[in-house]
């Protein structure tokens, strides 16, 4: 299941996808297979995905742990859930978004729902690309060394692996 579209399973499934579900809270995107807020999916059967991709949505979610909440429940044993979140990123005043995140944060909210050693956070970004990214540039607009560096005292990105277990 991808959150919006599939471009992600699209670009980097491969020949292993069976299946591909859309999930959308806008039921007038007619990729969508799923009609739901991630906070709540309770009418989505539980255990019924291999793998969730869930990019830049969290920032969303009126209750970012709910929504984590449901991607356990959602996982099938040994399914993995890809989330990315922003932690450094102007403000989305068109789609009205609450949350910034930092790498703890992210870790022990995981933490509450899927065991330590199953959930991997991985911090992308430095001070100059966070930068970049405030004032509007994009990536071609950097040096290719600029991205080369990730420091974890200026994330840009926050991603997350949690596989159920």
């Amino acid at each position: 299941m991808e959150v919006g579209d599939d471009r992600y399973t699209q670009r980097f499934g491969g020949a292993g996808v069976q299946a591909i579900d859309i999930l959308d809270v806008d039921s007038d995107n007619p990729k969508a297979t799923i009609i739901g807020d991630l906070q709540d999916l309770s009418h989505v059967e539980g255990s019924s995905f291999d793998c969730i991709i869930v990019t830049q949505v969290l920032q969303f979610l009126e209750d970012p742990s709910a929504g984590v909440r449901e991607l356990r429940r959602l996982l099938a044993p040994g399914g993995s859930a890809l989330v990315t979140m922003p932690s450094m990123a102007p403000i989305d005043h068109i789609n009205l978004d609450m949350h910034r995140f930092m790498p703890l944060g992210v870790s022990r909210m995981f933490s509450q729902f899927f065991e330590g050693t199953d959930t991997v956070v991985t911090t992308y970004g430095n001070l100059l690309t966070g930068m970049a990214y405030w004032s509007g540039l994009a990536q071609e607009d950097l040096p290719r060394r600029a991205w080369e560096f990730d420091d974890p005292t200026y994330p840009v990105i926050v991603t997350v692996r949690a596989t159920a277990q």
